[in-house]
């Protein structure tokens, strides 16, 4: 709780090419009731080349999370796959000129810290771009489309989306759950799925 995660170069990540999940900057829920992570900020970093640069996680598919992640900032971060990330759809074999990617997301959303306007998710003011598909050969890991910012089951809520620049991805934003605000985001050079 209230824990600043600011000004990191955070890079390459499974160079082994394993097929695991695997995040640059992890924010994860408790295991227990009250074991709550809240009122952390994540704040103008450079991650790159991780299978999701930042997580909010959730472990429960069924959303029953016993220690949420309340007033989580994701701000001002540079988050991106470059093409050493790339590789064919069809043999996972590096190419970087691949349409698929041994990596998942920018920013993988997986919790819902409740109706209070201070506990909400803001992912505000950054910069996301090279995303794509995990290919179906496993290299890195559980699959993704090639989104920026995704909730990564039906569980997230109560998250803002406002002010960041995403381009060079196969999808910009995938929201479920409920209660989300997106606006005044820049989406630009969107490539088709």
């Amino acid at each position: 709780t209230n824990n600043v995660v600011q000004r990191n170069l955070v890079l390459n990540g499974n160079l082994g090419r394993l097929d695991i999940d695997y995040q640059g900057i992890y924010v994860r829920p408790g295991h227990h009731a009250g074991a709550d992570n809240d009122f952390n900020r994540i704040v103008d970093n450079e991650v790159s080349d991780w299978g999701d640069a930042v997580a909010v996680d959730g472990y429960d598919p069924g959303c029953g999370e016993l220690g949420v992640q309340h007033g989580t900032v994701v701000d001002g971060n540079d988050l991106y796959i470059t093409p050493a990330k790339y590789v064919d759809c069809d043999t996972a074999a590096p190419n970087p000129d691949g349409d698929c990617a041994c990596a998942e997301n920018g920013i993988d959303l997986k919790t819902d810290p409740g109706a209070n306007p201070e506990a909400w998710t803001r992912i505000t003011n950054n910069r996301l771009w090279g995303f794509r598909p995990t290919p179906d050969v496993p290299c890195g890991g559980s699959g993704a489309t090639g989104q920026a910012i995704t909730s990564g089951s039906m569980c997230p809520g109560h998250i803002l989306v406002a002010n960041n620049v995403i381009s060079e991805s196969n999808i910009g934003i995938v929201p479920a759950g409920n209660r989300w605000i997106i606006a005044g985001n820049l989406l630009h050079d969107i490539r088709a799925v």
